[in-house]
This record gives C-alpha cells, structure tokens and sequence, in this order.
C-alpha cells in the first residue's frame, strides 16, 4: 500500500518534479562503479544535472540525513528522468532472483520502476536502459526489452543520443555534446600483435571499445 501510494503522490504532484536524471546502478564491483561514474561525469560535462549516489557522497561526506534508503526512494521516484545502468546484478536485483540481502538499493529502485510501469499502463517517458557492457539479450527481464536501449561506451553517436534523450526530457534548449572522439581503428601490427591476451585490451582503447581510457602496462626491466 505505500509503494502504491508514493506512486499516486508522484503522478499527482509532477510539478514538483526533481529536473535532473537520476542514474539507477547496482554496485557489482569496483571496474562497473567506475564506469557507471564515468558516464556520470561525459553526462555533467554536457551539462546534464545528474544525481548518482557517487557524486552526492563526495559533495556530501556524511550521507544523505534521511538515509540511502529514502534517498535511493526520492530520487527514483521524483527524478525527471531516470536511466538504468542494465547490469546482470541489476537485472536479477529486478527479477528478486539473487542472494537474500544483497543489492537491496537496486531492489527498491526496481520495484518503485516496476510498480510505475504497471500504473502507467506501459506508457514510459521517463526510463531508459544504458548498458556499459555486453549483456546477453536474455538476461534483460521482458517487462523492460520494449524501450530504446543506450549504449554510450561503444560511440560517439550512441553518447550523443543519450544526451539528447536526457535534454529533450528535461527540457535543456541547449547542451555540449562531447566533442572529443575516439581515434579511428588503426592497422598498427607489431609483433606483440601475436599475444593475442595483451593486444586485445590496446585494440579495445585505441579503437575506443574499452571502458576505461587508460591502460597500465606492467613487464619485466628491459623489455622497453
């Protein structure tokens, strides 16, 4: 009955509407944190008001007063726009077929997500997937396979859309896309192109596939 209400009170109150985006994530490991917090920051750079747990514990070292919980709950649910960072964990957090106890943020994010699609008979301005990695098209529950899907890591375009998605709902008349690009995919073969574990990761950076925009080497004295 009080997910039903909140639910009510956020259909009935949309003048009072947070104008930001609200990134929805699950914290699987320390690599997707960091990625999830990347896309934050292109998306601040664009001039995008977003609101990531990430970015509000800095700006606030001791935590939301009222707790995560409410916070996680306030900010899904008065957000202008939200996007969900599709992850495995996520998705099972949505399915309740994980680990009792674990990813219980991602879990209540999910049900207030699931509880609003039901209320708004499917019509759905308001939520979009953003995938930061592959995830096999079976793994995304039924319910959300029907919405574009993002993926800003794998170009510019696809960031672009993003943005222009977010602005278009907040209503933003002008925004900074990104206006630095990824290399075009160069055919630079050295003999190190035989080690096919360790040329990957560079392939994946120069051609700008990876996540991450540096890349740590580590070999033995000499090896220049």
């Amino acid at each position: 009955m009080k997910l039903r209400r909140l639910i009510q009170e956020h259909r009935n109150n949309r003048g009072s509407q947070l104008q930001q985006l609200f990134i929805s994530y699950r914290h699987e490991s320390l690599e997707h944190a960091r990625a999830v917090r990347r896309l934050g920051e292109l998306l601040r750079q664009a001039g995008i008001p977003v609101a990531l747990d990430q970015f509000y514990l800095e700006e606030h070292p001791g935590g939301p007063d009222e707790g995560w919980p409410k916070w996680c709950e306030d900010y899904a649910n008065n957000s202008v726009c939200v996007l969900i960072i599709g992850s495995e964990g996520w998705f099972s957090a949505y399915e309740k077929t994980g680990q009792p106890g674990v990813g219980l943020g991602a879990a209540s994010e999910a049900d207030l997500f699931r509880q609003g699609l039901y209320h708004e008979a499917g019509d759905n301005p308001r939520i979009r997937l953003a995938f930061l990695h592959d995830v096999p098209a079976q793994e995304v529950p039924a319910r959300l396979r029907a919405w574009h899907q993002f993926r800003p890591f794998a170009n510019d375009d696809q960031l672009n859309q993003l943005i222009r998605w977010v602005a278009g709902r907040l209503g933003l008349g002008k925004v900074d896309l990104p206006t630095v690009h990824w290399p075009e995919p160069l055919e630079f073969r050295p003999n190190m192109a035989d080690r096919v574990r360790e040329w990957r990761p560079i392939v994946e950076l120069l051609t700008g596939r990876a996540r991450e925009r540096i890349l740590l080497f580590e070999a033995p004295s000499g090896l220049g």
